[in-house]
């Protein structure tokens, strides 16, 4: 074996010194599926499955030791690395924390013992991303105090990260690599991958899938990545490049692979909103319909331009369920928080969606700039109106790049060096101090309204 790509860091106090075999261009790589949070349900991690499926099609050996169902991490972690023995470790860390004001779980001591017990136990590279690790990526390498990371899509920039270590290409180069350049952190605009044809479908075989659908008893598919809305509050929003379509086909072809293949037949779309690109939604929905197949499936849309046409094409191509954001049924909120859709589109999307039958909730957010008890009980004098199930949320987590940053530090919320890792929440001052038991108390005559901010 050789030793290649040494890196000192005076500030971090860490030298990395990387053991590849440069006769054998095949790693063994793990990858870390950090993400341990049951409530409100398990979530199949459908990020590493597909960083592990981009790495295997390259030629590693690759294994996903995933943390969700171990009672004992550190044993677990341990034990992987005695029988498999990684070469290069990728760590993937989903969120940083619960995102629920009154009941707030950070999940970030927990990774970095999980990084601390890889550093002791072995000398694998350790390199981490994941969707958190995109919103925070110079706090979260100075935290975990890691080397590297990939910000974004990482099913191209880590195998390009795999061949620098072997010796071949610059580190620069690499789409959203991030790295120490001596005592500060480089940060490369993050990947962004286009062309999905070129990608293997997730390693979904590398985890104990039917584990996850005793849980939840759908697999998570991907139409598109990013979001063309704007929403205040939003870090997706804050990305003026958009949304990036998958192919109608493709994503069906999964859909029909995995049916075929592995017998599953409940589905739920990642998207943050299924319905937008309304073009793009129709186009899935007709190829599910023309291939006929035996499946159902579920998405989160909001009101932005649902159509008669649209909910007809989701039922007839298997929809069974829909989680309907509207945040809002104040139209001064809806302006505040840039949603891209009136009240009216509101009372459209579910006056289509009750006459179509397909089964649906609500979800709504209070709590942004300017709202107040009357933009509140606008709400809920709505919703009352409303036969289906209605989940509140109260507090919104402030991320970097959104227009709810900017109105936070002009209010003084943000100090000028709050680095936002530590979370930090929005709620509007005019709805006083005893909000949620004016909340709890609107719930009480529904049985199918509740709070997710109690229940969490």
């Amino acid at each position: 074996m050789d030793l290649l790509r040494t890196l000192t860091t005076s500030e971090q106090g860490f030298s990395i010194a990387t053991v590849v075999d440069t006769e054998n261009p095949r790693l063994k790589i793990s990858i870390i599926s950090t993400n341990r949070e049951k409530f409100p349900q398990v979530s199949i991690p459908i990020g590493p499955a597909c960083i592990a499926a981009a790495l295997r099609e390259q030629g590693h050996k690759v294994e996903i030791l995933d943390l969700c169902f171990e009672p004992k991490v550190e044993e677990a972690v341990i034990a992987h690395l005695k029988r498999f023995a990684p070469e290069l470790v990728g760590i993937s860390l989903r969120n940083t924390e619960n995102n629920e004001l009154f009941h707030c779980r950070s999940y970030l001591a927990d990774t970095k013992s999980i990084v601390e017990t890889f550093k002791k136990q072995s000398q694998a590279e350790i390199v981490i991303g994941g969707a958190a690790f995109a919103l925070f990526p110079e706090e979260l390498m100075r935290y975990l105090e890691l080397p590297y990371g990939i910000a974004g899509d990482g099913e191209r920039a880590f195998p390009l990260f795999v061949q620098y270590l072997q010796g071949e290409g610059d580190l620069n180069s690499i789409p959203g690599i991030c790295y120490w350049d001596t005592k500060r952190v480089a940060v490369n605009p993050a990947a962004k991958i286009r062309d999905f044809a070129a990608l293997p479908f997730p390693a979904y075989d590398l985890l104990d899938l039917q584990r996850y659908l005793a849980e939840v008893p759908a697999l998570p598919i991907e139409g598109r990545r990013g979001c063309d809305l704007a929403c205040s509050f939003c870090p997706d929003g804050a990305d003026e490049e958009g949304c990036r379509l998958r192919a109608p086909k493709l994503v069906v072809d999964e859909i029909e692979f995995m049916a075929k293949e592995h017998d599953i037949r409940r589905f739920f779309f990642t998207d943050g909103v299924f319905n937008f690109p309304p073009d793009h939604a129709l186009a899935i929905c007709r190829e599910l319909r023309e291939r006929k197949l035996d499946i159902r499936w579920g998405a989160d849309i909001n009101p932005v331009a649902v159509s008669k046409e649209l909910v007809a094409a989701m039922k007839e191509a298997g929809c069974r369920n829909l989680a309907l954001g509207i945040d809002t049924a104040s139209e001064k909120m809806l302006r505040s928080y840039r949603k891209g859709f009136q009240k009216e589109d509101i009372i459209k999307a579910v006056k289509l969606l009750i006459e179509a039958e397909i089964p649906f909730a609500c979800w709504v957010l209070f709590g942004g700039p300017g709202e107040n008890l009357d933009t509140a009980q606008e709400t809920i004098d709505f919703l009352q109106e409303v036969p289906q199930p209605v989940f509140f949320r109260a507090g919104i987590r402030i991320f970097k790049g959104t227009e709810l940053e900017r109105q936070a530090r002009e209010e003084g919320l943000l100090q000028e060096n709050h680095d936002m890792l530590s979370p930090t929440f929005y709620l509007s001052k005019e709805l006083g101090e005893d909000f949620m038991e004016w909340l709890d108390r609107q719930c009480e005559p529904h049985e199918n309204w509740f709070t997710i901010t109690k229940m969490a």
